[in-house]
């Protein structure tokens, strides 16, 4: 289980770093929009990973199955996810140079607030105000 997780984990750093590769690419092909979406989605992955606990929910969903072959499944499957995911993201910025078509299917800023629960985490910060 801890080389799934830790596979997924690289997986996860090695998108990230590829983003940020292609922001810089972009950037210097004079392409501001184009790296500065690469970038932030990078950042943003690197917040949701960070507040939301990727590891305790594929710990979960294995405990039920010993079986290597599901957990080849689950990293092979996340892979393809993302995979498609980032093409459809980065054709339809190429294609109309905003992120605006595809806005229906990404977060906006309050329900990725509510998805990594900001709302407790300051209401909680409240706490230590005083």
């Amino acid at each position: 289980l801890r080389a799934v997780l830790a596979t997924i984990t690289a997986v996860l750093i090695c998108l990230a770093v590829a983003l940020i590769l292609l922001g810089g690419r972009a950037l210097a092909r004079g392409q501001a929009r184009i790296a500065a979406s690469a970038v932030l989605l990078a950042c943003l992955g690197a917040l949701v990973t960070v507040f939301i606990p990727l590891n305790d929910l594929i710990e979960q969903r294995l405990s039920g199955s010993g079986s290597t072959a599901d957990r080849r499944e689950l990293y092979l499957a996340t892979v393809r996810a993302v995979a498609h995911l980032l093409a459809r993201y980065y054709s339809s910025l190429k294609t109309h140079g905003t992120t605006a078509p595809f806005a229906k299917t990404m977060l906006d800023f309050d329900r990725l607030n509510n998805l990594i629960g900001t709302p407790d985490l300051l209401a909680r910060g409240k706490k230590y105000e005083e």
